[in-house]
């Protein structure tokens, strides 16, 4: 009978002339199109036919025996050979006999069990009567080398209903299992390991291809086919290092089982194949289509902040490196300091394949000490969240500055004055530095602080400043009319009267205009204090006036600053 999903296709009814039409036992090779099965017709397995139609009779058995102790009873394919339970193997692609394995203490016979494992050049066959292999009289399980034809092996397991034993399978790399039953109502599952499961470890394995060769996010588990050559049972698929559940099919193909967490996101994946010897391919890239979010930092410090002001705003820049569209953009700032910081963003709910945009944060703290938060990028939950850390310190810049220990000091020209002014912070230090000016020097002298600023985190500080006063410290003084400027006086007054004599004889208003220079010349003379003689009749100069001056001295740290004043007196 042909059954399907839907139910029953066709049957082979008894419609021959005996009414005995055989098929006691059978297998599939690689050719799904054709069944093998006992008993023998004539030189060769029974043949039938599956299509959609139903059943076909190739070449029948009719009668009622089943099988002979040469050929066997049971049949099993590894997808091109056929292998008997009696040790032989059969070629059904040209009905041929290829050889038949033989026990080291004698031949096989009506064995329970036969399992072919091409990928490791062995078959194995499942013996329940005692002295083959020359051990106990136990069940046994031979190995056979596929090529030589050979016993390699076997492994005794101490069960006394060994006459009734079946469905021999393999596990894992070395793992074997078999049913065990007797006349009693005890069946067990007998599971062992043994080194007669020989594991080909494999050279290099070359890797040429993947199918499918990229999913998009969000992809569900997934199956891979690997193909290329060099594979052994055993060889592992890997995805980025991590081994997947690999099948392995042929020496030229695995398939492999991708889990959905590694679609969780866009971007690419390295596909090797490692042999149990250890040795690798060389990489296959697997794509995962979707879009990306990239941030140009992981982590932002404002360092100190005064607090009840904001600090200047930091940039990150959102990118998609996707090959699609990022949607759902959202953006938050959590965590214990959440109120600290504040972001505004140019990024909307969506960003274009191969766009960005910008996140400014800036720091506003309300209270003084260390601040931390988070800001979170995603989009809805379809790729993995992205953050920026927050960090910064809030700062107290208040502080007192008091008027100078020496508030007026009096100091002579070409000497200095130093005023001290005590300075305090509100809290124990400095919340921000501290910086120095000051007005109302006098011209030509120069004021110097020490120290020249004070740094956040410092302590209370008294603060010199040293004003160093020229030698030659202009100074304002009367010039004074003496008797020097007598005759330049005479000249100008009577310069008029000498013009008004202008119609006077020409002799008398030469003799005027003479008179005139000579007085104006004398009057220069004596005001630079020369006489025919050459003697001086200078006076000299009056000392310097002593002179007052008020500096305003500004203490500054950030917006807040304060003043102090003090006098200077010059002699």
């Amino acid at each position: 009978m042909l059954y399907n999903d839907a139910g029953l296709v066709s049957f082979l009814g008894n419609t021959f002339q005996n009414k005995n039409e055989a098929l006691d036992n059978f297998t599939f090779t690689s050719n799904p199109a054709m069944i093998y099965g006992y008993p023998f017709a004539g030189n060769f397995f029974s043949e039938y036919g599956v299509a959609s139609s139903g059943l076909s009779i190739v070449s029948g058995a009719f009668g009622g025996g089943c099988c002979n102790e040469t050929t066997g009873s049971l049949v099993a394919s590894d997808g091109t050979l056929l292998y008997t339970n009696t040790g032989q193997v059969w070629n059904p692609a040209t009905s041929a006999l290829v050889g038949t394995y033989s026990a080291s203490s004698g031949l096989l016979f009506y064995e329970p069990g036969v399992l072919p494992d091409t990928a490791n050049s062995r078959t194995y066959i499942l013996d329940d009567f005692a002295g083959y292999d020359g051990t106990s009289g136990y069940t046994d399980v031979l190995s056979f080398d596929q090529t030589t034809f050979k016993q390699v092996g076997s492994v005794s397991i101490a069960i006394q209903e060994y006459n009734f034993v079946d469905d021999l399978n393999r596990w894992g790399a070395d793992g074997f299992a078999f049913r065990s039953a007797y006349q009693t109502s005890l069946d067990e599952i007998v599971i062992f390991r043994s080194s007669i499961a020989h594991t080909a470890t494999g050279a290099t394995p070359s890797l040429t291809n993947v199918t499918p060769s990229s999913a998009t996010v969000g992809t569900a588990t997934t199956q891979i086919t690997v193909t290329g050559s060099g594979f052994v049972p055993g060889a592992t698929v890997l995805w980025n290092g991590a081994a997947l559940g690999t099948v392995y099919v042929s020496a030229t193909q695995l398939t492999a089982l991708a889990p959905t967490t590694e679609f969780a996101s866009a971007g690419t994946a390295q596909i090797t194949v490692i042999n149990p010897s250890g040795n690798s391919s060389s990489a296959v890239t697997f794509s995962v289509l979707g879009p990306q979010i990239t941030l140009s930092t992981n982590a932002i410090n404002f360092g100190s902040q005064q607090i009840g002001a904001s600090s200047a705003a930091m940039q990150v820049t959102v990118s998609n490196t996707g090959s699609t569209a990022l949607t759902g953009l959202a953006f938050s700032i959590t965590g214990t300091d959440a109120a600290s910081f504040v972001q505004t963003n140019t990024c909307g709910t969506s960003l274009a394949a191969s766009a960005n945009c910008a996140v400014s944060i800036s720091f506003a703290p309300t209270a003084v000490g260390s601040k931390s938060a988070v800001l979170t990028v995603m989009n809805g939950g379809t790729i993995a969240p992205q953050s920026v850390s927050l960090s910064g310190t809030g700062t107290d810049a208040s502080f007192t500055l008091s008027g100078a220990t020496t508030p007026t000091q009096t100091v002579s020209r070409g000497g200095s004055a130093v005023f001290t002014f005590p300075l305090s912070p509100a809290g124990s230090t400095f919340g921000s530095a501290v910086t120095f000016s000051v007005t109302g020097v006098p011209t030509g002298a120069t004021a110097t602080f020490s120290p020249a600023s004070i740094a956040a985190g410092s302590s209370a500080t008294d603060v010199s400043m040293t004003v160093q006063i020229p030698a030659n410290l202009a100074h304002m003084e009367r010039m004074r009319v003496g008797k020097e400027l007598a005759p330049f006086t005479l000249a100008l007054l009577l310069a008029p009267f000498a013009w008004r004599r202008r119609r006077a004889s020409v002799k008398l208003a030469r003799a005027m205009r003479l008179l005139l220079v000579l007085c104006v010349s004398a009057g220069f003379l004596g005001a630079v204090g020369c006489s025919s003689g050459g003697s001086s009749n200078t006076t000299p100069p009056p000392p310097p006036t002593p002179e007052s001056f008020t500096l305003t001295v500004t203490a500054a740290s950030g917006a807040i600053s304060h003043t102090s004043t003090v006098t200077l007196n010059v002699q």
